[in-house]
């Protein structure tokens, strides 16, 4: 299952573990709406909880159609623009409704 993100913020980014280059952590705030989503759909977003793992996907898709021959080279994540993939926990939900629904 997949929606768009609305808003991405970075709350907090610890500093690298000793030896190490990355942060030992990176906090943030992300917000989604699934108001539109047919029932079942919502009710899978809405049984999130503490602890899921989830994957952020930076999709960035060319409206340049690819020749054949660079159809064929491309790799999958090309194919689908896909620019960056990041795993995360959620650590906190925070629901609000909309008043339409």
């Amino acid at each position: 299952m997949a929606v768009p993100i609305k808003e991405f913020r970075i709350t907090e980014v610890k500093q690298p573990n000793i030896g190490e280059v990355k942060p030992s952590s990176v906090m943030a705030e992300v917000t989604f709406s699934i108001s539109s989503y047919r029932a079942q759909i919502r009710s899978e977003w809405n049984a999130l909880k503490e602890h899921d793992v989830l994957f952020l996907l930076s999709i960035r898709p060319s409206f340049e159609p690819l020749s054949s021959e660079e159809a064929a080279k491309a790799t999958v994540p090309q194919k689908l623009g896909l620019q960056f993939v990041r795993g995360c926990e959620v650590i906190e939900i925070l629901r609000r409704r909309n008043p339409h629904e």
